[in-house]
């Protein structure tokens, strides 16, 4: 069980100032190099007290601790810190963060990493969102990478789901759905990971076309089918 995140004293007041605040706003000088000071401490130490930190850093809510959490994703050893980082940028919500984010996508995480990376997009701009995890499903070929395979089927996770729930995704989704049920039919699997990945990758595949559509299929062809109708159709609104 992770153990609760105990705040520096002097971060702990910067934090309480600005809980409220939803917009990102730079520090007074002063208070900053305080705060980036405990920071650099923490990251000194071992994997815990670096994930407090940044959970610390991240909830200032200044825009400067978004590069330094990035440089966290991508050169930190331990796997959750990388985590804790992902969802700290996420949880910031401004361009800047989701194009941190994003620029992370390209490299090759632990699945856990991948997974929390995507999750934290669905809380950014889908304008920007939408498109980068399209890259992703659509680009990525390399199926031997547990990296990879589970950014696969947590950016399609993210796609079909609230608050993002991109219809024009659906053709894409149905292309890894295609894919990843032609995988599942071949022969052994390099290991037990691998398998259960691409069972989850199909899994999200089904859930998001479900929710994207409203159709309950069984097959990928059976949704390719539905969606060369029903492409130019306009999705059903709420009343």
């Amino acid at each position: 069980m992770r153990r609760a995140c105990i705040l520096p004293v002097w971060t702990a007041l910067v934090v309480s100032s600005l809980a409220a605040q939803n917009e990102l706003k730079k520090l007074p000088e002063d208070q900053w190099q305080k705060v980036l000071q405990e920071f650099n401490a923490a990251m000194k130490k071992g994997p815990g007290d670096r994930s407090d930190g940044i959970e610390t850093f991240g909830a200032t809510g200044d825009p400067r601790v978004i590069p330094r959490l990035k440089d966290v994703i991508r050169t930190d050893k331990d796997t959750m810190v990388r985590a804790t980082a992902a969802r700290e940028l996420g949880r910031l919500r401004d361009p800047r963060s989701a194009d941190a984010l994003i620029s992370c996508l390209s490299l090759n995480l632990p699945p856990r990493v991948a997974e929390d990376l995507c999750r934290s997009l669905a809380n950014q701009d889908p304008s920007k969102v939408v498109p980068a995890l399209r890259k992703v499903i659509t680009s990525t070929q390399d199926y031997t990478s547990l990296g990879k395979l589970q950014l696969i089927a947590s950016a399609v996770e993210v796609l079909g789901s609230e608050p993002i729930k991109a219809r024009e995704a659906i053709p894409d989704i149905i292309q890894v759905y295609t894919k990843f049920d032609g995988l599942a039919k071949r022969g052994p699997k390099p290991s037990q990971e691998h398998g259960r990945l691409i069972s989850e990758t199909i899994h999200a595949a089904r859930a998001a076309l479900v929710s994207l559509t409203g159709k309950e299929f069984d097959t990928p062809d059976a949704y390719a089918k539905w969606w060369k109708s029903n492409k130019d159709a306009k999705p059903e609104t709420k009343e």
